[in-house]
């Protein structure tokens, strides 16, 4: 069998899924695979490449299927134990990158790091230290390979911890960043298939509202960053960025809430008065 005739038999997949599956099972480029669409394909790889189609249209995300993600043009592996690294993320790695600059010997805590993605993409960037935290066992280790597979495994560090719970009362660091869960309830009920069914809902649900652990994160962060630090944490819409902002606000922080690309309100950015 060729990849034309698996394109022309398969109807329920954009043509671009496919040639993503077919190149992860045949382990060649999509452009090699297209110029040679006519190649026959090894019986056992063809079954191969129907399975997995498979299992993509049960709703398994292409993610979850490959093993592995881009986030910042750098690949990250993934598994089912963590949150899948979204596009938009990447506005809070930008608007870190600008409070750091010069990252060299720079710490920064980041907190529900999952597969990792955001303390390894800004130790990658600026030679920051990256603190990675996260309550699952099973991310951290995950998130421990992309380390090193990013070459960063040297200065990116990693703890098992409730939040906080599990971080000495006297560590202080230059950037708090946090993508934590803040799927409330009602939205949980609502989100596609594919994120619902296989993405961990330990890494998407933040209670009723969506705020459970931002909460309880926003009420200590003052306690673990410097004085000439900053705060960055992603939300799900306008009603938990105002809240956000009302909370650091409170404890003296000047607070920005900061759009991405489609105009929703995204990242409360956080920064003392007495340093802004």
């Amino acid at each position: 069998m060729t990849l034309r005739e698996i394109l022309k038999r398969e109807k329920d997949l954009p043509k671009n899924e496919i040639l993503y599956i077919a190149s992860y099972a045949l382990d060649e480029k999509k452009e090699r695979l297209i110029a040679n669409l006519d190649g026959e394909i090894n019986p056992k790889k063809v079954e191969l490449i129907e399975r997995l189609l498979c299992e993509r249209k049960r709703g398994k995300p292409l993610a979850y299927i490959t093993g592995k993600k881009e986030f910042f043009s750098l690949d990250f592996l993934v598994d089912e134990s963590t949150f899948i690294p979204r596009p938009e993320t990447e506005l809070m790695v930008e608007e870190a990158e600008k409070i750091l600059k010069n990252g060299e010997g720079k710490r920064i805590l980041d907190m529900g790091t999952g597969s990792g993605a955001i303390g390894i993409t800004l130790a990658k960037r600026t030679s920051c230290l990256a603190f990675c935290v996260d309550i699952s066992v099973k991310a951290l280790i995950l998130a421990k390979k992309n380390a090193f597979l990013n070459g960063v495994g040297e200065r990116v560090f990693f703890l098992s911890s409730d939040l906080f719970s599990a971080i000495g009362p006297k560590k202080k660091f230059h950037l708090l960043i946090a993508n934590l869960p803040y799927v409330s309830e009602k939205e949980m009920e609502n989100l596609p298939k594919d994120v619902k069914d296989y993405e961990p809902h330990l890494a998407l649900y933040g209670g009723e509202d969506g705020l459970r652990l931002i909460d309880r994160f926003l009420y200590e962060a003052d306690r673990y960053v410097l004085e000439e630090g900053a705060v960055l944490i992603e939300v799900g819409n306008k009603d938990q960025a105002e809240i956000a902002y009302s909370v650091l606000t409170r404890k003296n922080f000047h607070v920005f809430i900061i759009k991405d690309y489609s105009g929703a309100d995204r990242v409360v950015k956080a920064t003392w008065k007495s340093s802004s």
